[in-house]
């Protein structure tokens, strides 16, 4: 009788260890994942945000490259209209 409550008791004491062992290992490598996956999030933010600063800076240079353009159209404009205000004149 001893022996079959002793081994009853060892059966319930491994599968005590066996269950805290399973539930430290699950619970290191949930906090494992979410540290990848946090990490990975981040790339992907700094990633996504300096594609994004990137587009807007291209979007300005090519506006501003418009409007030099637009200003030296402008330029050659009134330029050309003074000369032909002075050659009729004379």
């Amino acid at each position: 009788m001893n022996a079959i409550i002793r081994s009853v008791i060892v059966a319930c004491v491994i599968q005590v260890i066996a269950f805290v062992s399973l539930g430290s290992y699950i619970y290191t490598r949930n906090n494992q994942q979410a540290a990848y996956y946090a990490a990975m999030a981040e790339r992907n933010a700094a990633a996504y945000t300096d594609d994004v600063a990137l587009r807007y800076y291209n979007e300005l240079q090519v506006e501003r490259s418009d409007e030099r353009a637009a200003l030296h159209e402008y330029i050659d404009k009134r330029i050309d209209l003074k000369l032909r205000q002075a050659l009729e004149e004379k």
